[in-house]
């Protein structure tokens, strides 16, 4: 009986682990990078993280990497009226002892362009990226199902 509630706990755990991941360098913490499923053929995708800077400096993402796509820029989403207006962003400021949240809805994402294949659900994908102080910080991100709420 105390070996099978022991194997739960280590089970509930490490699914934990497994939807809560974190990737830093200093006081630059990126949490629980993810994206949803992709269908073939579809160009496109968003993803989703939040910067946590947990230092007395401002800090800047700079620039984003990827195999997967050919493309990938942080992007701004709002809504105008009836109308979502989508705009690059060339750099993104991560004031000090602050976090920046990317989330469907209003607000940033990172838009991956030109993928290179579908996205499906458990596949893990590598990004870096760059900031002005922190240098590359290599991630790991999630792909998980479309009905995923963070």
């Amino acid at each position: 009986m105390f070996t099978r509630r022991l194997f739960c706990l280590a089970l509930l755990c490490s699914a934990n682990i497994a939807t809560a991941h974190e990737f830093s360098r200093g006081n630059l913490h990126v949490l629980h990078p993810w994206l949803r499923a992709t269908a073939p053929g579809q160009p496109a995708a968003a993803l989703y993280l939040t910067l946590d800077n947990r230092g007395d400096a401002a800090e800047t993402l700079t620039r984003i990497t990827t195999s997967t796509a050919s493309g990938a820029a942080v992007h701004t989403m709002s809504m105008q009226g009836d109308v979502m207006q989508m705009r690059e962003v060339t750099s993104l400021a991560v004031p000090a002892l602050s976090k920046v949240a990317m989330a469907p809805g209003d607000g940033y994402h990172i838009m991956l362009t030109g993928l290179r294949g579908p996205l499906k659900v458990g596949q893990k994908i590598t990004l870096q990226l760059r900031f002005k102080h922190a240098g590359t910080i290599p991630v790991t991100a999630i792909v998980e199902t479309q009905d995923h709420q963070p």
